[in-house]
């Protein structure tokens, strides 16, 4: 199921859009009631909320550690990178969090193991823990975490680091200022060294679209390339072909078929309308071409019991009084007189 997404767990069974690898396990019944039995941890192990061990995942604790167990076995990489994660739920449950960028779920709030560092960088602090000291790894975060002293207690630790960080988090910052790099090139950079309980720490400014501060202990300003840059919007944008577009189009729609409504009553054995005629718009009232509305011949008013709209253009009126000639009807009262403009 988290490879084939679907919005309802019975649709995995539904005939039309199901996954036949789940239908051919288990049918829908075995799989709720699995689900609905299916427990991780003992129940009677629950400590209260005032207890120090309480645990909020004691339910599930058993599965993290063991899922944590087994990811450490993955080997890593030179290149690490930390970052968090929103997982989208929908349950009730205290824990959950509200992100405007991103969506309603649950994310991690660490308890702090080292005095100083904060709640933030004590997140980096433990994920770091498995990475081996003094390999040359290297971590990247960005300035959700970063902090001078997170990026020295790294250093002791023998793994390199490199971060976006916020201004404000810099002691005795000499960087330009956010308005004076406003006013140069896009592409300028500036770079001050300083060293912080014995290392070496570089901090960077870098003018791209925004102001990019960056807080580093492996790299530095320092050698300068060119890259090719992406633009967002193209000038010479690939075109569809619109008659492709259009098979492609009427292809899906004979992949749908026809619709067939459900009729009231006993079913017909014979063949059904499956597609419902479209309904006819019925002609408008004629109206005789202005040669003949102006030749001043034979326009004689007649009454009719039929009571029809006026059919000049700027009367609403309902009449009884016909141009004999035309069979047009036509507004003639004590008032108002459209025989005259109308044939005229």
């Amino acid at each position: 199921m988290s490879v084939s997404s679907l919005p309802r767990t019975r649709a995995y069974w539904r005939s039309d859009i199901g996954v036949s690898n789940i239908q051919d396990v288990m049918t829908i019944n075995e799989f709720e009631k699995i689900k609905n039995t299916l427990h991780f941890n003992d129940n009677n192990t629950v400590v209260g909320k005032d207890d120090p061990k309480y645990d909020e995942l004691h339910k599930i604790r058993p599965l993290i550690d063991h899922l944590n167990s087994r990811f450490s076995y993955i080997s890593l990489e030179p290149q690490l990178a930390i970052d968090e994660q929103i997982c989208a739920t929908k349950f009730r449950n205290h824990m959950k969090q509200y992100l405007p960028i991103c969506s309603v779920g649950l994310q991690d709030i660490l308890k702090e193991d080292e005095p100083g560092l904060g709640v933030t960088g004590n997140v980096v602090v433990r994920l770091t823990r498995i990475v081996p000291k003094n390999l040359n790894y290297c971590i990247y975060f960005d300035n959700f975490y970063s902090s001078v002293p997170l990026m020295v207690h790294l250093a002791n630790q023998g793994i390199y680091r490199l971060a976006t960080v916020r201004r404000n988090r810099i002691p005795n910052n000499k960087l330009l200022e956010e308005k004076e790099m406003k006013k140069v090139d896009r592409g300028t950079s500036e770079e001050y060294v300083a060293n912080v309980d014995g290392v070496d720490l570089s901090a960077v400014a870098w003018k791209d679209n925004k102001t990019v501060s960056l807080l580093s202990t492996a790299y530095g300003e320092l050698p300068l390339h060119k890259v090719t840059r992406i633009q967002e919007k193209k000038e010479n944008c690939n075109k569809k072909n619109l008659w492709e577009f259009r098979l492609e189009i009427a292809q899906c729609l004979c992949l749908m078929g026809p619709k067939n409504e459900k009729k009231r009553g006993r079913p017909s054995s014979g063949t059904q309308q499956l597609i419902e005629e479209k309904r006819k718009r019925e002609p408008a009232t004629h109206v005789p071409p202005m040669n003949v509305r102006n030749d001043e011949t034979s326009h004689w008013i007649k009454y009719d019991s039929a009571r029809q709209r006026c059919k000049y253009a700027t009367c609403k009126s309902y009449t009884h009084f016909k141009c004999d000639k035309c069979s047009v009807f036509l507004c003639l009262t004590k008032d108002k007189n459209c025989f005259r403009p109308f044939l005229s």
